[in-house]
């Protein structure tokens, strides 16, 4: 599984805005739907699939968080070099969430980087993983109150 965090970390939006971590949980589900996202899986699955550890009712909500992501990146993120790097050309116009999450899914699918640390995982109850590596990991709920809690710690003061 890749973890995305590091790199939509380096994009203007900031870590207290749920939509930060909503957007790292659809971005993470397209990566590991590489490349069926988004030809053969719309964003309203996408949606879907992220709903319950996004901690939303409907997938329609899941799907504003990331409209909303996408708009706050491309109204403060011009001259930024990592969505330069995802859009692997000049930004003209400003792509749809759908669009965004294939790009920036397709670049770190291209571009596998070895991160240790947190990792975001779509689920709603804690299960015990395998990294790609095959270095043992547990998956928490985010969403849950007591975890809430815990992880300003983990990522440096902010509220994800």
């Amino acid at each position: 599984m890749t973890n995305v965090e590091p790199i939509i970390s380096k994009l203007p939006l900031p870590k207290s805005n749920n939509c930060y971590f909503v957007l790292c949980l659809a971005v993470q589900e397209a990566a590991i739907l590489y490349p069926r996202y988004p030809n053969e899986i719309s964003l309203e699955e996408l949606c879907t699939r992220i709903l319950q550890p996004a901690g939303k009712s409907t997938s329609r909500a899941v799907r504003r968080s990331l409209e909303r992501a996408v708009e706050y990146i491309w109204l403060h993120g011009s001259n930024n070099p990592v969505l330069l790097a995802i859009y692997e050309h000049p930004i003209a116009e400003k792509l749809s969430a759908k669009d965004f999450i294939a790009c920036t899914a397709r670049y770190i699918c291209n571009h596998p980087q070895n991160y240790s640390g947190v990792r975001l995982t779509p689920t709603g109850t804690p299960f015990r993983y395998l990294a790609e590596d095959g270095t043992p990991y547990f998956a928490i709920p985010c969403n849950h109150p007591t975890v809430r809690d815990l992880l300003p710690a983990f990522l440096g003061g902010e509220q994800p």
